[in-house]
């Protein structure tokens, strides 16, 4: 179960939400979909693709200015330890796999029992 929480919160669009670089889960989608996001420099548009420890994330120019008005001055989301962000430069890198109890959820979840319903009615 933490193995597939860890698989989900290292996918590029959660690691651009975790970053502050979009202000919902849906929005960093659309920002990564629409080729606004850069793994080690090479522009990824693929949602679910695996982010990496060492992998520097960045924002394209092309969505900076909107970014730095709604998100990343944010003080009430915190960036998770796992990832570090460099305000100044839109860019941030993922330092280490998650665990289960470093990932910031919205609400008080039993993860082993969601995957195990999962498991057994999917």
């Amino acid at each position: 179960a933490d193995h597939l929480l860890c698989l989900l919160e290292c996918r590029l669009d959660i690691v651009v939400f975790r970053l502050k670089f979009a202000s919902t889960p849906f929005a960093a989608q659309q920002a990564v979909a629409h080729g606004h996001v850069a793994v080690n420099g090479k522009r990824v548009d693929i949602r679910s693709f695996q982010v990496r420890p060492g992998m520097e994330i960045s924002i394209l120019p092309s969505l900076q200015n909107e970014i730095t008005k709604t998100n990343i001055g944010n003080k009430r989301r915190e960036v998770p330890e796992y990832l570090e962000l460099e305000v100044d430069t839109f860019k941030g890198r993922l330092l280490s796999h998650p665990l289960a109890e470093q990932i910031p959820l919205p609400l008080d979840i039993n993860v082993s029992t969601v995957c195990e319903f999962l498991a057994h009615n999917g």
